[in-house]
């Protein structure tokens, strides 16, 4: 029996032709042959890629909440650099719903360090979302200081 090999699209898998395949006593029809389930070493396993959106990642839990004259403060210096007035800052408030970019965020963290005189852990400063937030990480950073 004579066997023809053909190269597929993709160059990677040679097929071969149905009667080299099988043996003589033995019939296997175009119908039966299904894929690779007669090369089971070439089968390939599927990758499996899983994305994570960035703003599904939540903000750090902050064990303390900042007393009032803390958040006092943290409403006052994001009020300044932010201009504008300091009743619009709420411990809800978003820094983006505040008009703060980006850059922004990162002038109201190195204001509120230069402030309290304290140094604010990159990691935790970046997923900082809100006004309450900010307050709450102050807080725990100066009693830490203190203690």
């Amino acid at each position: 029996m004579a066997s023809s090999v053909q190269a597929l699209a993709s160059g990677s898998i040679a097929a071969v032709s149905l009667a080299s395949l099988a043996p003589a006593s033995q019939k296997l029809s175009a119908a039966s042959f299904n894929g690779l389930r007669a090369f089971p070493m070439l089968k390939q396993r599927p990758t499996v890629i899983r994305l994570v959106a960035a703003s599904s990642r939540r903000p750090p839990r902050i064990s303390a909440s900042a007393d009032a004259e803390t958040f006092q403060v943290v409403s006052a210096v994001i009020a300044e650099q932010l201009a504008i007035d300091v009743n619009d800052v709420r411990a809800e408030s978003k820094f983006t719903d505040l008009g703060a970019d980006s850059l922004d965020t990162v002038e109201i963290m190195m204001a509120l360090e230069e402030k309290f005189d304290i140094q604010l852990d990159e990691d935790n400063a970046e997923q900082i979302v809100t006004v309450q937030h900010a307050a709450d990480l102050i807080q725990d950073v100066v009693t830490a200081k203190k203690a």
